[in-house]
Parts: structure tokens; sequence; C-alpha cells
């Protein structure tokens, strides 16, 4: 019995973790929302949409912003689409590069 209250206990210790790092993640997207990802196709920018989970791992979902030229837009949009998904640590490591420079 003990250790089911144990991996109780460690169960919703990770879940309030995930939930910090969910709102800290939230409030960096929030301020840097913009993503700019260099296609064949040409420069998308993309814009933070909202933190998912996959598979209890937190996933960043961007669509494709309408400040891009029409033509690159489309295209981006047709080969590749509107949206796409990244983790968190993806995420970080780029505005770690940005914050460098």
């Amino acid at each position: 019995m003990q250790n089911g209250i144990r991996i109780n206990k460690i169960t919703e210790e990770n879940k309030l973790q995930n939930y910090n790092n969910s709102e800290s993640l939230s409030l960096v997207c929030k301020l840097l929302p913009t993503l700019l990802i260099k296609t064949e196709f040409g420069v998308g920018k993309y814009q933070f949409e909202k933190i998912i989970y996959n598979e209890d791992n937190l996933e960043l979902l961007f669509k494709l912003s309408k400040d891009n030229t029409s033509i690159i837009q489309d295209e981006i949009e047709y080969h590749i689409g509107n949206q796409f998904i990244i983790s968190a640590d993806q995420y970080l490591y780029a505005y770690r590069w940005y914050a460098i420079s």
C-alpha cells in the first residue's frame, strides 16, 4: 500500500511541475511569439498559437502568419502547411541563439 501512495504523490508532483513549466513557457511565448523559419520556399513567419500536450510532453503550436508576402505564404502553406509543432526544448534553443545575437 505504501508504494501506491508514493506513486500517487510522485504523479501529483509531476503534474504540478508540468503545470508550472507550461505557465512559465506560456509567458515566454507571449513575450516572444514570432518565429522565422527558413524553408526552401522562403522565410516563413510563424506566430505562437497555444501549448499542447503530446504523450505528456509539452509542445508548442505555431501558425503561419498572414504578414508574409502572399506568394511566399501561399508556397509555404501549399508545400509545408500553415502550422507546425515544436518541442519546448526546440523553441528555447532557437531563442537561445536569438538572445546571444
